[in-house]
């Protein structure tokens, strides 16, 4: 059986009604909401920083409204989030954005970890002439599209249980 990441049991929120689903490891879900607002309910629910108007939401199995606030803050250590502006520290280097949260969770490989970050943006159609033109760079130098993919590649090479990404697709074309 696969690992339980994220489910909702009858939730409720002020934006939508009854909502029941359940994440395993190695799924995916995907919530067209009907404005950004009930989008970002979600995502906060999910997070557990928001509580639900009905209904449980757990983490890793672990029901959000019952935690103490330091359990919460320790399950969300292995939540990555990826918005849409990317996130990104307006003052370090592209390199130093992406890295850092690398090196933070004591990745012991960090050659694997760089390897990972190129392979990461040749998904997304950036090269590695793209990286090496950026990479040394601050986030202002970079198109919202670049932000957003950034944001994404930070989120996802420091490995997190559940990778929570809101409004990935707004504005993007097919």
């Amino acid at each position: 059986m696969s690992e339980l990441l994220l489910e909702f049991e009858q939730v409720a929120g002020s934006g939508f009604g009854s909502c029941s689903c359940r994440l395993d490891a190695g799924g995916l879900i995907v919530v067209d909401a009907e404005s950004s607002e009930v989008g970002m309910e979600w995502t906060e629910l999910a997070a557990g920083l928001r509580s639900p108007s009905r209904g449980v939401v757990r983490l890793f199995g672990e029901d959000l409204s019952a935690l103490r606030e330091d359990d919460r803050l320790a399950l969300l250590q292995d939540v990555g989030y990826a918005g849409t502006q990317g996130h990104l520290i307006a003052n370090l280097k592209l390199w130093e954005n992406l890295i850092l949260p690398v090196s933070y969770r004591m990745v012991p490989d960090l050659v694997a970890a760089e390897a990972l970050i190129l392979e990461a943006f040749a998904v997304a159609g950036l090269e590695e002439s793209w990286a090496a033109a950026r990479l040394a760079k601050t986030p202002d130098h970079l198109s919202p599209f670049e932000s957003r993919v950034a944001g994404l590649v930070r989120a996802a090479v420091s490995r997190p249980r559940l990778l929570l990404a809101e409004f990935l697709f707004d504005g993007v074309d097919e």
